[in-house]
């Protein structure tokens, strides 16, 4: 009998069609496209000419967003977010009438894009604590007292004069967000220094090794990757993990009630209650990380949502992220030896914004324009910011110039980021994170155990690779940890000894049983934990007694990771002993 309308035998060539179709949509000049060809995408979409009701909704959605009289940063972002409404709606509405199909793609996309995902999350989760760990891993910078803006302006203006840049920018510290005050400048090349106390004298030194931030920055940068390369990977990486979500989401029809639904000592039914219930507690925490993943290198990734807007020009890209950024405004040129000085402009912020609100500095020579970024206090990404004329000393504020679509994608960029959460906030972050971890990871042992009595070639395949990557991973990222809290090797170094040591765990994995591999994980973090407490006892109980917010932190973490890795050591061992009773 002929495959009736939606029925699962056109399933295939359907989304083979689709893909085939959006793939073009993103790579090509869209903006010619007819109404006949965008309904012919819907057909191709729903299965059916009677169907193009539903699926030519998005298609049309997309051409009036693309396609603008007059190019603009605002089309462009409309492009980009109509081009995943597109998709989004396209997928969700073919993928409705074929649940049973939406299983298979959750399963297989989420085993072949999980361990990546793990990655990502452990990395990313651990950017929430960047400031902290940094603190922890040199704690010889943060012994330092603290430096007046009386006492550091002077010494940067000194030194950034000296250098013949055309470019200033200096970082005030503030909100912990930035401990120190940092100094960069471009004359042939770019440059960073930080202000550090040598004797009773403050001077620029070279940047330290922010081992904190570089693990925040590997979620992303993936460290041996071109920068090109890592942003498309991210981004398929956050596409990927949309579509699972979403699969997931589909697939489950009592999602609520599942939230509530955990029976302990069940087999493999308690695995798939608990992988329920962490995915459906931190849902939104996962839908806003995927879809705000999406558009942070949306542009790089996908070409055409610029192309669209601003043609193939080889200045177009230069042109639309003129559009996106804020414009200085123009000045008569001045030197820096007649221009006004750091200090005055942190004086004049102090007196607009009030103490404490002065986040950076930037100018632009020969154009004697200074532009003042005030502290972020909302989710929007961009501080609030000002311009003084350095000839005159005149004040301009800003006023918002963004439209409603620049701001909600800088919201989204905000809550990606999270730096605005205070101190109770970014502990829910860190919860969340860890949940995405824990998600990613029963998942993968949930396919395991529902093929274990075949036990095939592929199956150790994805043995060995979840405990290169559950147990591998951990292990590597403290091993980095004790590499450069120790002193002994610098940055680099440290982040070669990371990987290294993951390439060897990852092929002892093949041989070892789990619960050495875990017990090894637990032990590194347990050294990382104690660490403070065998090299500097007394420190650390006046840390401890003193409430230092970053030592505790790291301790916290430390110490939770440890409990976790050898409750999973107890698990995977008594598992192995019931095994072998058998």
């Amino acid at each position: 009998m002929a495959a009736g309308r939606g029925s699962p035998g056109q399933w295939p060539l359907g989304t083979a069609a689709f893909v085939a179709r959006f793939a073009v949509f993103l790579w090509c000049d869209i903006g010619d496209a007819g109404d006949a060809d965008l309904v012919a995408g819907s057909v191709v979409v729903t299965g059916s000419a009677r169907g193009v009701g539903v699926g030519q909704l998005p298609a049309y959605l997309y051409r009036y967003l693309y396609v603008a009289n007059q190019p603009s940063a605002a089309t462009t972002v409309a492009s980009a977010g109509g081009a995943y409404l597109c998709f989004g709606w396209s997928v969700l509405v073919a993928v409705v009438r074929w649940r049973q199909s939406l299983s298979a793609v959750h399963t297989w996309l989420g085993l072949l894009c999980g361990w990546w995902l793990f990655f990502m999350f452990a990395t990313g989760t651990l950017g929430y604590l960047d400031v902290q760990l940094d603190a922890w891993l040199q704690p010889e910078l943060h012994e330092q007292r603290d430096v007046s803006p009386q006492q550091a302006l002077p010494v940067l203006q000194q030194h950034l004069a000296q250098q013949q840049a055309s470019e200033w920018r200096v970082h005030f510290p503030y909100q912990q967000q930035r401990p120190f005050y940092e100094a960069y400048w471009r004359s042939d090349e770019r440059h960073a220094a930080v202000l550090q106390q040598q004797g009773e004298q403050w001077r620029l030194a070279d940047m330290p090794d922010w081992g904190g931030q570089w693990l925040y920055q590997l979620h992303y940068r993936f460290h041996y990757f071109g920068r090109d390369a890592a942003r498309v990977l991210a981004c398929a990486l956050s596409a990927w993990l949309l579509l699972v979500l979403i699969s997931g989401v589909v697939v489950h029809k009592k999602i609520l009630q599942e939230m509530l639904l955990l029976r302990p000592d069940k087999g493999l039914r308690s695995w798939l209650d608990g992988h329920n219930v962490l995915a459906v507690t931190a849902l939104p925490y996962f839908l806003v990380m995927a879809y705000s993943g999406l558009l942070f290198y949306g542009t790089s990734a996908w070409p055409a949502a610029v192309q669209g807007g601003y043609g193939f020009a080889d200045d177009a890209r230069s042109q639309y992220f003129d559009d996106v950024r804020s414009q200085v405004p123009q000045a008569a040129p001045v030197e820096p030896k007649h221009g006004v000085d750091l200090l005055t402009l942190q004086q004049m912020a102090l007196q607009h914004w009030g103490a404490g609100q002065l986040a950076s500095i930037r100018i632009d020579w020969p154009n004697g324009m200074a532009r003042l970024t005030r502290v972020e206090h909302s989710i929007v990404r961009g501080g609030e910011m000002a311009y003084v004329d350095m000839a005159t000393g005149q004040w301009q504020a800003q006023e918002d110039g963004k439209s409603a679509l620049q701001t909600l994608q800088q919201g989204l960029f905000g809550l990606h980021e999270g730096l605005f959460a205070e101190p109770v906030l970014r502990a829910l972050y860190l919860l969340a994170g860890v949940m995405g971890c824990v998600l990613i990871a029963s998942g993968h042992v949930i396919w395991l155990r529902k093929r274990e009595r075949r036990r095939d070639h592929w199956w150790h395949v994805v043995r060995v690779l979840n405990l290169a990557s559950f147990a591998g991973l951990p292990a590597a990222i403290a091993t980095f940890m004790l590499l450069q809290r120790s002193g002994l090797l610098g940055l680099d170094q440290a982040q070669d000894g990371l990987f290294l040591t993951w390439l060897l765990l990852a092929l002892a994995a093949i041989r070892i049983a789990p619960s050495w591999l875990y017990g090894l994980a637990a032990g590194l973090w347990l050294a990382v934990a104690i660490i403070d407490w065998w090299h500097q006892p007394l420190a650390s109980w006046q840390a401890m007694v003193q409430g230092n917010g970053d030592w505790l932190a790291v301790q916290l973490m430390a110490w939770s990771i440890a409990a976790m890795l050898v409750a999973i050591t107890v698990w995977q061992r008594r598992t192995a002993l019931q095994g072998a009773t058998r």
